[in-house]
């Protein structure tokens, strides 16, 4: 599948978001394509689609480049950081145990340990445990 469809608003106005230039499809099929397999077909036929910028930091230098700004404020991280607990006036000493701990440093953690043990990992079979389960299962990378 070469494209990519996101649909978003009512029925009478919609705005669809593709990985691909509309107008460019538009123009290389001749018109509109009507359903979602002519619309793959001439994405097919256009070839593969631009590569993205590998880094927020090219992207950076290729907007200064052709004189453009981003619309992103100096103060953004200030403005719309994720509050901390403090800030919304949770005692945390009230809290229970975290049971899910989340997050990168987390999940590089149990990658680590799981990885750490190679025996494990080459006669790993999957125990027959309870998706449902409460508590995760020793084996989990993620119990999310």
């Amino acid at each position: 599948m070469t494209g990519l469809w996101v649909v978003l608003g009512k029925a009478d106005h919609l705005k669809i978001l593709t990985v691909r230039n509309r107008t460019g499809i538009i123009a290389f099929n001749g018109k509109v394509p009507l359903t979602y397999q002519a619309f793959v077909n001439t994405a097919d036929k256009i070839g593969l689609p631009s590569k993205p910028v590998p880094s927020v930091d090219q992207l950076k230098d290729l907007v200064k480049e052709q004189g453009r700004s981003t619309p992103v404020e100096d103060d953004h991280d200030v403005k719309y950081s994720v509050p901390t607990l403090k800030e919304l006036n949770v005692n945390e000493s009230e809290l229970s145990p975290c049971l899910y701990p989340g997050g990168e440093t987390e999940a590089l953690a149990r990658l680590e340990r799981v990885t750490a043990n190679e025996e494990y990992i080459c006669k790993f079979e999957k125990p027959n445990t309870s998706p449902n389960s409460i508590n995760p299962s020793y084996h989990s990378l993620s119990p999310y």
